[in-house]
């Protein structure tokens, strides 16, 4: 938990199909799509696992970056 410059917590995956093992390693996410395919983040890109072993990029987000910045006055306080 907690990696110097890293996420606070650090999950392993692994992908079990029928008797194929298949370690997927550190990832930042993972998780089921509707369709059944594999979504899983790592390295601040997206990628989508099909049942076939095809396995693609979806978006790469390392170029987007936050920044911190005053919020609105009217957004600081919550309505009564």
């Amino acid at each position: 938990m907690f990696e110097v410059n890293g996420p606070s917590r650090v999950k392993s995956y692994r992908l079990l199909e029928g008797k194929t093992d298949t370690d997927l390693g550190r990832l930042d996410w993972a998780d089921w799509d509707h369709s059944g395919a594999l979504l899983f983040a790592h390295d601040g890109r997206l990628f989508r696992k099909k049942f076939n072993g095809e396995q693609y990029e979806v978006a790469d987000l390392r170029k987007h970056t936050f920044r911190s910045i005053v919020s609105p006055r009217e957004a600081r306080m919550w309505p009564r």
